[in-house]
């Protein structure tokens, strides 16, 4: 029986906050020389004030061969997958799929700056490149910086197959990101949104790899989604899939899977100090404080 949704008021008071998130996918080894890719992701949606669990799907299928999961301002993501899907089909190869995606981004962030900056004049961009006399410099170079600072806020974990399993992550370049698309076949796992340092540091400290097993895999893909909800707005249901080049893997209950996992990462996974870690920490401590003298000022730096 699937959960009730929940919704909880954020304390959050900025209305342009952006939904945050965590979603994950990685490569895995099925037997045979069989390969196969894991996406887990949550299901919580914040926009404004509020945020609800099982809100929405974050994983679109683009082909039967590619899979997109969607992080960032969620209502951004409908306009690039539409460009993206009526360019590809199942026969896409990953070098075909991250130019088309390129392209989307290009595009979309053309189409914001032209309705959020140059509607007000009744420009569109390639008008407003050559209206620098008509303007004049000063409100040029204020228009210019202005529309530089329009960007879809959305990323976008792309996976699936052509010859092979692929995964890379499509976002803005800025920072130290070069380029839109970022390859991910190796280490062979990406994650994306607020939750992706805790998510990726997890995946890194439990080795996985596109060597890994299926099973191992989605243990190991859980227990980084269970470390990532230490994050910002990133939600506790989650939602799991598993497919190969030949379709999806099905599972009997996802969501008792989910159940049965999380007891082990709270009984066996989850970080916490050892047994005998605090007494060997105690034995090292030569001078033992006195707790019987109150601390009345801050100590001498």
């Amino acid at each position: 029986m699937n959960p009730k949704p929940r919704i909880a008021v954020s304390r959050e008071r900025f209305p342009w906050r952006k939904s945050v998130t965590v979603c994950i996918a990685a490569r895995c080894r099925m037997g045979n020389k069989k390969h196969g890719l894991v996406t887990v992701s949550d299901t919580k949606l914040s926009a404004g004030h509020y945020s609800g669990e099982m809100a929405t799907l974050k994983i679109r299928h683009l082909s039967t061969q590619w899979k997109c999961l969607v992080a960032g301002t969620f209502a951004h993501h409908v306009p690039l997958l539409d460009r993206i899907t009526t360019a590809i089909d199942r026969d896409t190869s990953r070098e075909k799929l991250e130019k088309v995606c390129t392209a989307a981004f290009i595009a979309e962030n053309k189409r914001v700056a032209e309705e959020t900056v140059l509607a007000t004049f009744g420009l569109t961009l390639e008008q407003f490149l050559k209206s620098r006399k008509d303007l004049g410099d000063s409100l040029f170079e204020r228009t210019w910086a202005d529309i530089s600072r329009i960007k879809i806020d959305c990323q976008l974990l792309m996976c699936g197959f052509d010859s092979n399993p692929h995964v890379f992550v499509v976002e803005n370049p800025e920072g130290n990101k070069v380029g839109f698309v970022t390859d991910c076949d190796f280490p062979g796992f990406a994650a994306i949104g607020s939750g992706t340092y805790l998510a990726e540091s997890t995946l890194f400290a439990l080795h996985q790899n596109p060597s890994t097993s299926l099973e191992e895999t989605i243990c190991i893909t859980m227990f980084a989604k269970f470390a990532a909800e230490a994050a910002t707005d990133v939600g506790r249901e989650t939602y799991l899939t598993a497919f190969t080049a030949d379709g999806s893997i099905e599972f009997d209950n996802v969501f008792t899977l989910e159940t049965d996992l999380r007891k082990q990462w709270d009984q066996h996974g989850r970080p916490r100090a050892p047994e005998g870690a605090m007494a060997v920490i105690s034995a090292h401590i030569k001078t033992k404080p006195n707790p019987s003298v109150a601390q009345t000022s801050e100590p001498e730096p």
